[in-house]
């Protein structure tokens, strides 16, 4: 996305939002954008066998509430922080 598309989005996001002030913002994010427009980042993975303080280490250094677990990398579930 260049960043004249990001501001031209941005800019109707904008003018979306004033003219559905009664309503929330977020609730309309949720509801209408695209998961992409939220810039969501790389996955972080963790392979199976990692210990759990290894899996809390790199959500803690990644700024993250989950990670991927793997396995021969095939997708095997999710360790979030409400797993801890």
């Amino acid at each position: 996305m260049s960043l004249d598309q990001f501001i031209d989005d941005d800019l109707e996001v904008q003018s979306q939002l004033r003219r559905d002030e009664d309503r929330p913002a977020l609730e309309q994010a949720i509801t209408e954008k695209a998961i992409r427009t939220l810039k969501p980042r790389a996955p972080v993975c963790v392979d199976s066998s990692a210990r759990v303080d290894e899996a809390i280490a790199k959500m803690r250094d990644r700024n993250t509430g989950c990670v991927l677990v793997v396995d021969d990398g095939r997708l095997t579930g999710i360790f979030s922080e409400r797993d801890v």
